[in-house]
């Protein structure tokens, strides 16, 4: 007798909630425990009003050519890839595996992914002002002037020596 292990999905607790934007590309997570199970059979379905409809392997409404597995090398990764979003697409997803399944909700936002910049202080106060504060949160007390490498030069005793980054 020959016994077949059957893929068992990693399950988060709950739903798991993806937000993405308009245009963007996502993938939905559905992962075997082991990456080397290979399941028999793999189906994603897509529920936006009380029903869940068929996207893959059959590609349906649509999801029609803009949804496929991502497989990576490994036979037990079923993650979907749902590519060039739009507000239709935000619902529930289910991944299905012989008698398990697992659910992400999917957002999807209008717009675009603001992207973030960060931007340096230098400190441009003379070395004869009063005391600074250090940017790594430690309170920096100086009686003269810093060398160019932040290092506290011709002090007399201060009361916190810290290192300050310009």
């Amino acid at each position: 007798m020959l016994f077949v292990k059957d893929c068992e999905l990693v399950k988060k607790t709950g739903v798991e909630d993806v937000t993405v934007f308009t245009g963007e590309s996502v993938v939905l997570p559905c992962v075997c425990t082991d990456l080397q199970d290979k399941p028999k059979s793999v189906q994603w379905e897509f529920n936006r009003i009380n029903y869940f409809q068929e996207i893959y392997p059959e590609q349906t409404g649509h999801h029609r050519n803009r949804v496929k597995l991502v497989s990576n090398n490994a036979p037990g990764d079923l993650s979907l890839l749902i590519s060039d979003l739009t507000e239709e697409d935000q619902g529930l997803y289910r991944c299905s595996v012989q008698a398990d399944s697992r659910v992400v909700r999917l957002y999807v936002k209008v717009g675009r992914r603001e992207t973030s910049t960060h931007s340096r202080e230098t400190d441009t106060t003379p070395p004869s002002e009063p005391p600074q504060r250090g940017s790594c949160g430690e309170n920096v007390i100086t009686e003269g002037h810093q060398d160019c490498e932040g290092k506290p030069e011709d002090q007399t005793e201060p009361d916190v020596v810290t290192f300050c980054t310009k």
